[in-house]
């Protein structure tokens, strides 16, 4: 995780205490650290430091730490929180495919968090079983358009679901605009609209 707050640390350390959590301080730290951790299955990044926000340009800062782990550590879930839920910030995470967690409810964020890692090392995707049949049964979506809803959630982008159902990218962008316009949920909101997890945003 990358945050100058040692107690935000000790919190996510207390939540997270299954898993070994490596806490840098800067963002030129952990650009230092991300090519020697060979087994990061997941990074936490601070909005809220100093060097962290930038703006209107998503490639410097917390955005470019995360499009970089995207480019380099594409199955590595990114999470971004902050003290503030700005347009610009949602935005941002979106557009660097990452969830994105606001600290106001930081702890029952990180309780759900250890729920979603949990699952991930069991069957290796990054998001909780019940979620594409929670998601049919409350919005009415077929059997296919859940599975890319859960895909959505577990983090995966259109180019990675096409390849792993099959299709098109074309085809899985069409059932990502079906799955919108019934839900009203972005991709990183579709976990909160299956009942699982609170104040997910993107």
């Amino acid at each position: 995780m990358v945050d100058s707050d040692e107690e935000v640390g000790c919190t996510v350390r207390k939540f997270l205490r299954r898993w070994t959590v490596e806490q840098v301080y800067c963002l030129t730290q952990a650009h230092e650290r991300i090519t020697s951790i060979h087994n990061l299955i997941l990074a936490i990044l601070d909005f809220d430091l100093p060097e962290a926000v930038s703006s209107c340009d998503f490639s410097e800062g917390a955005f470019g730490l995360a499009k970089r782990l995207r480019a380099e550590r594409p199955n590595t879930p990114r999470i971004f929180f902050s003290a503030r839920c700005s347009p610009n910030l949602i935005n941002g995470a979106y557009i660097v495919d990452a969830d994105y967690i606001v600290k106001e409810n930081f702890a029952l964020a990180l309780s759900s968090l250890a729920e979603r890692l949990a699952c991930f090392e069991r069957v290796g995707l990054w998001s909780l079983a019940p979620i594409a049949q929670n998601l049919r049964t409350a919005y009415g979506l077929s059997k296919r358009e859940a599975e890319v809803a859960e895909l959505l959630t577990a983090g995966l982008g259109p180019s990675h679901i096409a390849q792993r159902l099959g299709a098109s990218r074309g085809t899985v962008k069409t059932y990502i605009e079906r799955i919108h316009a019934k839900t009203g949920w972005r991709r990183c909101e579709l976990s909160a609209a299956a009942g699982r997890i609170p104040r997910w945003l993107g």
